[in-house]
């Protein structure tokens, strides 16, 4: 027991010193102002702020566990401002850390790979626990990375079905006709998810390829794959029109082929 309340004193003191900190940079990103301070500010005021540390000019990149935004350096320490730890949890730190989220996810252009929108689009930094929905936040733009269906695309794997042939005869349904095989059924399933972003301005589709150029066409995976998504894919548009994109990254990832024009002529594989 001793040295367990030992480890928990150190733990507590290292808590301790981030927040001292963390407090310094809060300070800082508030144009060297309280929380109090900035509050009083005027909401324009308020937003030029929130810019200055959230949105950045190039996409986001969204990735699995990166807590500490390494791939996102410029907004990094802005994270604070999303948070009720820092900017307090009466009514104004509440306030303040939904103004902060709708800028965040209003104004950024986030770069997602499938298998972790659905955690991208459930987001628990306000108070840490409660999950909330950022669908209805997402205002300016997103691009989904689609790995191909390969054996080594696993990420299928953690889907559970009751029924895994649910939705095939169904036109409406993400998995008509083309919901044959696990892999093809996760994909379409995640693809569905986007139909929750009412007030997206710009969504892309990118699948990442093994092509390095297209002197002889796509390879068969790569055409397996726009197969499988013809349909959710041909639903989006129906949704989103103008606003759904979908291409294709080549190998290395130099450039991309715009292929949304399979979708607006008949096709015999759709």
């Amino acid at each position: 027991m001793e040295d367990y309340q030992h480890y928990r004193s150190d733990d507590d003191y290292d808590n301790q010193t981030q927040s001292v900190g963390f407090s310094d940079v809060l300070f800082r990103l508030l144009d060297r102002r309280s929380v109090i301070e900035f509050a009083a500010l005027s909401l324009d005021e308020r937003k030029a702020i929130y810019r200055k540390n959230l949105v950045q000019r190039k996409a986001v990149i969204v990735e699995e566990l990166d807590d500490d935004e390494y791939f996102n350096p410029d907004i990094a320490q802005g994270a604070l401002l999303r948070q009720e730890y820092f900017m307090g949890n009466d009514e104004t730190g509440k306030m303040l850390v939904r103004e902060a989220r709708d800028v965040y996810y209003g104004e950024n252009h986030f770069n997602v790979r499938l298998y972790w929108l659905s955690e991208f689009l459930s987001d628990s930094l306000a108070d840490g626990e409660t999950v909330t929905s950022v669908a209805p936040l997402l205002k300016h733009q997103i691009t989904v990375l689609i790995d191909l269906h390969t054996p080594s695309n696993a990420f299928y794997q953690y889907s559970q079905e009751s029924d895994p042939s649910a939705g095939l005869d169904d036109p409406k349904s993400v998995h008509y006709q083309k919901g044959t095989t696990p892999v093809a059924r996760w994909t379409q399933a995640q693809l569905g998810r986007l139909f929750q972003l009412t007030e997206i301005q710009s969504i892309t589709l990118r699948l990442c390829t093994k092509n390095n150029s297209l002197h002889s066409g796509f390879d068969s995976v790569t055409e397996q794959t726009i197969s499988d998504l013809s349909h959710v894919v041909a639903l989006l548009i129906d949704h989103f029109g103008p606003k759904l994109h979908i291409d294709v990254l080549l190998d290395p990832p130099t450039s991309t082929v715009d292929i949304r024009s399979r979708w607006e002529k008949p096709s015999t594989w759709r």
